[in-house]
């Protein structure tokens, strides 16, 4: 049984999407000598990006960057240009996971439609999404490279998307993730200490 969910768990593309402001992307310290004055560019006028992704033990997706709401109609159209890159990294099939935000449960039906075995999440479960320690890695490294226009932003997202979902690096999110979701279990849902 244990050897199932095992299995289970390595063939899941876990998905989400997550916003990053420019302002987000510039330091608000730094060290300096008493006698000189820090320099810090800042963003001439903030903006927010969307980002989509999919992540699983075989690979990612490429990244979806957009700007906006998240609607049904943009969340399906989102899925629809990622379904071959899904199929490619899991050539026997393959779970989907979603939770249960308000677009996603829009386009459930068309995602049943297209053959797509459907795993949902409840909404702000981060301890169960390996994809949110990605998430937060990848606004650290964003705000090294210190953007402070929107090219530059979505330049150093997609960079850094690339370099965090090299397979190595995926491998790492998902050594104690069946772990974690017994010790859930085992916790009636509360939130665990990860």
């Amino acid at each position: 049984m244990v050897k199932s969910r095992g299995k289970l768990l390595n063939q899941t593309i876990f998905s989400d999407e997550m916003g990053m402001n420019l302002s987000e992307a510039y330091p608000k310290r730094a060290w300096q000598n008493p006698q000189k004055k820090v320099k810090v560019e800042k963003p001439r006028k903030d903006v927010r990006v969307n980002c989509w992704g999919g992540i699983s033990k075989n690979g990612a997706t490429s990244l979806t960057i957009f700007k906006g709401g998240l609607t049904g109609e943009r969340y399906q159209q989102i899925v629809d240009e990622h379904i071959e890159e899904m199929s490619n990294l899991y050539t026997d099939g393959f779970k989907f996971q979603h939770d249960n935000h308000r677009a996603h449960t829009y386009a459930e039906p068309w995602m049943v439609e297209q053959g797509l075995s459907l795993v949902k999440f409840p909404s702000y479960s981060p301890d169960l999404n390996p994809i949110e320690n990605l998430w937060s890695a990848l606004k650290t490294q964003v705000a090294l490279d210190k953007p402070t226009t929107e090219k530059q932003l979505i330049r150093s997202l997609e960079k850094h998307w690339n370099s965090l979902t090299e397979t190595e690096s995926l491998q790492q999110l998902f050594e104690d993730l069946y772990s974690r979701y017994r010790e859930c279990i085992q916790l009636k849902g509360d939130l665990t200490p990860h």
